[in-house]
């Protein structure tokens, strides 16, 4: 087991989106306290669903979401491999997940990470191994 924990985009949009304080302060303080404790895992497709989803949809500035990326980019980023890819693709399959969910899944698991958190699986579930928590339930 590991102390390492992933983190879906979803927490680190709300790092920036103010539009939900409660929620903003809880994404701030996870995130920091697992930098603290050298313990976050993300993927480069997190990195770029953040950035999109926090210019786009939540209007945060561009450089700013640039430099959030590279605060974030600090940690252990998983990149996308060929290998991740075709692992992604059978858990899809065969876990009924979306493709870009299970590349999340998918390096999650490559990084041995207990707990994936994230508002996008239904907390409490657990998919091979992985403990689903929705910090803001």
């Amino acid at each position: 087991m590991t102390d390492q924990r992933f983190v879906d985009s979803n927490v680190f949009v709300y790092t920036v989106d103010s539009r939900d304080v409660r929620k903003q302060e809880i994404a701030r303080t996870l995130v920091a306290d697992l930098q603290s404790a050298h313990a976050l895992v993300l993927s480069s497709q997190v990195l770029l669903e953040f950035f999109h989803a926090a210019t786009r949809k939540v209007g945060y500035p561009l450089m700013d979401a640039l430099a959030a990326i590279e605060a974030f980019a600090v940690s252990d980023v998983v990149p996308a491999t060929a290998e991740l890819v075709r692992s992604a693709a059978e858990i899809s399959i065969l876990e009924q997940q979306s493709v870009w969910d299970s590349m999340i899944l998918a390096a999650a698991l490559q990084r041995r990470c207990p707990v994936l958190y994230s508002e996008d699986f239904g907390t409490g579930r657990r998919i091979r191994g992985i403990e689903i928590r929705n910090p803001f339930a």
